[in-house]
């Protein structure tokens, strides 16, 4: 028997490894309407339990969403979004859900795409469906909080996503300063 002793370790343990991760999130309300106001004709309400009558509780799913991030290589990852969305609409509020006939939610992709990262230095190419740069760093990136009301952007009907190609990224020696085209 004659063991075999390593100098150093072999690269396997610092070798790159292709993982992924599945995630998701889930906004809800639970309302109890204790008084309503009588809806007059042709009076739509903005509010989005307008028309729902006193006495009423309720528990309601506002959003879901069932992500997957996979990173093929150091270069290469994909993301994966599928979401439902309330399809609550009033001139104030209008959301990018949809309903079916069944008034049930209708999931859709959101997001589908690959990413080339650093394809020149601090740049990555996005091809497929990805977030518009007003989305790119949310208000959670930014101030580590999260409403659960959807923000401004949102509200007003500004779309999250897109289909296309983006370089994404952010200025030399300055990760607070980005650009998305």
């Amino acid at each position: 028997f004659v063991p075999i002793i390593n100098a150093q370790k072999a690269d396997e343990d610092n070798a790159f490894k292709s993982h992924g991760n599945v995630w998701g999130q889930v906004f809800s309300d639970f309302a109890y309407k204790a008084h309503a106001d009588t809806i007059l004709e042709g009076r739509s309400g903005i509010s989005q339990y307008a028309k729902v009558p006193a006495g009423i509780s309720m528990f309601q799913f506002r959003r879901i969403a069932l992500g997957y991030n996979y990173d093929m290589s150091q270069k290469f990852s994909i993301e994966f979004l599928l979401a439902a969305e309330d399809d609550y609409n009033t001139p104030i509020y209008q959301s990018q859900g949809d309903l079916l006939s069944n008034d049930k939610f209708a999931p859709f992709i959101k997001l589908a795409n690959l990413r080339w990262k650093n394809i020149f230095k601090g740049t990555d190419l996005v091809i497929g469906q990805l977030y518009t740069p007003a989305f790119h760093s949310t208000s959670e990136d930014a101030w580590a909080y999260r409403s659960i009301a959807q923000t401004l952007t949102h509200i007003y009907a500004t779309n999250e996503y897109d289909m296309g190609l983006a370089l994404q990224g952010h200025l030399p020696n300055n990760d607070n300063l980005g650009y998305n085209l």
